[in-house]
């Protein structure tokens, strides 16, 4: 025992001196090996900027799960989840600022029965709070506002408000803000199976569709169960999407428009059919940039395994042509995604077990421009991972904000951790940062303002003119700059047609004001004459594809398109056609009207016609061939006029 002990503990100096010198040489060896592995990590994210600051922002012995994020624009943000500290679900939330490191946590509603599944939104001076509640036995629907100061404003004794509280279960609530009004929209039974249902409310949480126990929009559907909903407001209108489930073997995407008035464009009380086909899909998430929409999804495909899926839908609810596509195909699962629009890109978050091992889930993001273009490095096979979470496939999706104060996303989810001295699901946030992408944008000139062409509208054989404007904040100039045209309207973009154009700049090396690019090509009517095009740019530097509306697809018309009547411009035509507009009877009335067809084909018949005798209808001597006015070519509009000769009749 003594002989070890003095081995241990007693050693010559110079052995103790070899001994700290090969444990110091032993340290900055795994020190430079860390901090080559950051360095390798960050070149391979694309010059990223990550956060390795995992804040634990609830916990305990008990299960905290199901977080949700919004953010205010007065540099804070909020953090919702369901929390079983106490026995049961309730409802807990945490304020924080940019710098705040310290999460202070505070109870929402924490009154008997189970609060669960929270959703979150802000308004412009309050967080909204939505979550169902069984405090009277069956699920409803409630809500409350939360003040920046944690002030709770709804419910004087009991926090929240009743949204819904028909008959049976309201389930899974999601909320979105328009600018003007909240859309809540939920699960519910009332009518035993599960059918999707919404109700605007205003700022002040008043209720615009109904009252809360027989209240509410019913948006869908038939033929089975309808559940998890989920919306998102492109600044005209909602649309919201759910899962439609016509059997216990399948489950679809539909969806509906809302118009800000309650309204419903899209095939009421069924909604449309978005993703309709043999493989499973589940936990549907919805953005927005502005103008279109974007689900994500998880597939559960042929190989029995999860992929992450995602589909462009246009502002009139159309889904894009090329359909669904993958964001995300690895080994093993993919699932529970979830995603955000952030400025100048869409973010897309999931959890993922590729690495095989169940307790070893990581979560992983791309970000993707407007059309939905993979930025960075990323592909759907190589996607930035933010690191191990140890959390469950079957649990909530990550969730996320962008923080554009500080330029950064902040991210949330469940993390079930075995080092804590418990086994318990908790709270976790981390912020990220990353390389902002080029931008493109419209000219704003005179003829491509609003879609980058000139003409918007001409016959087959026509020269065409585009222009995109670029700009990089870091100054950077695009190593990429192509035009794709569908020449062929075939549904892709192909090299070999011709289809993809290099772009010239049209003056200036000014990247961080703006560059415009150009390009003129002729075009030949294909297909339906609706020729799509879209611009893609590249930045080497810093590795990353441009977004923006111009990298969505637009159109462009020739060739074989409707003919078109127009008032003429003329102050004595404009707007009806006649002139004088009024006069005695046995006046003689001119009447011209401008024919415009773009393929540059006349006109097989030009009349017009007057009820002269004033009974209803048009009679065979009150139809008028009318004359050729000027000798504008067809394309470019050419004027027909007729002079008639009007008596009085009564009325």
């Amino acid at each position: 025992m003594c002989n070890i002990f003095c081995l241990k503990g007693v050693q010559p100096l110079n052995n103790l001196f070899s001994y700290y010198t090969r444990y110091l040489a032993l340290k900055l060896f795994f020190i430079s090996l860390v901090i080559f592995s950051v360095i390798i990590s960050f070149c391979l994210s694309g010059y990223a900027d990550y956060y390795y600051n995992n804040v634990l922002i609830g916990s305990g012995t008990k299960d905290q799960v199901h977080p949700q994020i919004a953010v205010s624009n007065e540099n804070h943000y909020m953090i919702v989840w369901e929390d079983n500290t106490n026995g049961s679900p309730d409802i807990y939330g945490v304020i924080l600022s940019t710098n705040q490191s310290t999460p202070y946590t505070f109870p929402i509603c924490a009154e008997a029965g189970n609060q669960r599944n929270p959703v979150i939104a802000w308004d412009g001076t309050n967080y909204l709070v939505v979550w169902e509640d069984t405090r009277n036995g069956a699920s409803d629907i409630y809500a409350t506002r939360i003040a920046p100061n944690k002030q709770i404003l709804d419910g004087t004794t009991v926090p929240g408000l009743p949204i819904c509280s028909a008959n049976n279960d309201q389930l899974r609530p999601a909320v979105v803000w328009s600018g003007d009004n909240y859309l809540i929209v939920w699960e519910d039974e009332r009518n035993s199976s599960s059918k999707i249902y919404a109700m605007r409310v205003s700022a002040s949480l008043g209720l615009l569709d109904g009252n809360a126990g027989t209240g509410g929009i019913f948006l869908g559907g038939t033929g089975g169960d309808q559940t998890k909903p989920k919306a998102a407001w492109n600044g005209t209108n909602f649309f919201v999407v759910w899962e439609h489930h016509p059997d216990n073997d399948t489950s679809d995407i539909y969806g509906t428009r809302i118009t800000p008035s309650g309204d419903m464009p899209d095939n009421p009380g069924s909604g449309l059919p978005l993703g309709v086909d043999d493989f499973i899909k589940s936990n549907l998430s919805i953005a927005s940039d502005g103008e279109d929409f974007f689900i994500v999804w998880d597939s559960y495909s042929n190989d029995y395994l999860h992929d992450i899926v995602g589909l462009l839908i246009s502002d009139e609810g159309v889904p894009h042509r090329f359909g669904p596509f993958l964001i995300t195909e690895n080994q093993n699962n993919q699932q529970a995604p979830s995603i955000i629009w952030c400025k100048t890109n869409y973010m897309v978050l999931w959890k993922d077990n590729r690495n095989g091992i169940d307790d070893k889930i990581e979560v992983f993001l791309v970000r993707l421009n407007n059309a939905g273009s993979f930025l960075d490095t990323a592909t759907k096979t190589n996607p930035i991972s933010l690191g191990t979470v140890g959390s469950s496939l079957n649990n909530s999706p990550p969730a996320a904000i962008w923080k554009e104060d500080s330029a950064e996303y902040i991210i949330v989810w469940e993390e079930y951790r075995k080092d804590l001295g418990y086994y318990a699901y908790d709270v976790y946030s981390r912020r990220y940062s990353a390389v902002a992408p080029p931008l493109l944008s419209w000219t704003e000139e005179t003829n491509f303002r609003d879609d980058g062409v000139n003409p918007d509208n001409a016959p087959s054989g026509s020269s065409f003119e585009f222009r995109v404007k670029y700009q990089n904040q870091y100054g950077y100039e695009p190593i990429q700059r192509q035009l794709w045209i569908d020449k062929n309207d075939d549904g892709q973009y192909n090299p070999e047609n011709s289809e993809i154009i290099n772009m010239t700049s049209d003056s200036g090396t000014n990247y961080l004001q703006g560059i415009i690019y150009k390009a003129t090509t002729t075009l030949e009517y294909a297909g339906d004459g609706k020729i799509s095009y879209r611009f893609v740019f590249w930045e080497y530097s810093n590795n990353a594809a441009a977004t923006g509306s111009p990298t969505k697809d637009s159109e462009v018309n020739l060739g074989n398109s409707e003919a078109l009547l127009q008032w003429l411009d003329s102050s004595d035509y404009n707007g009806d056609g006649v002139n004088p507009d009024t006069s005695y009877g046995g006046t003689s009335f001119t009447l011209r009207v401008l024919y415009k067809d773009y393929d540059n084909d006349p006109p097989t018949t030009k009349q017009v016609w007057v009820d002269l005798n004033n009974n209803g209808s048009y009679d065979s001597d009150e139809k008028f061939s009318m004359d050729q006015f000027d000798s504008q070519s067809y394309a470019e509009g050419r004027t027909y006029t007729k002079s008639i000769q009007c008596y009085y009749v009564p009325n």
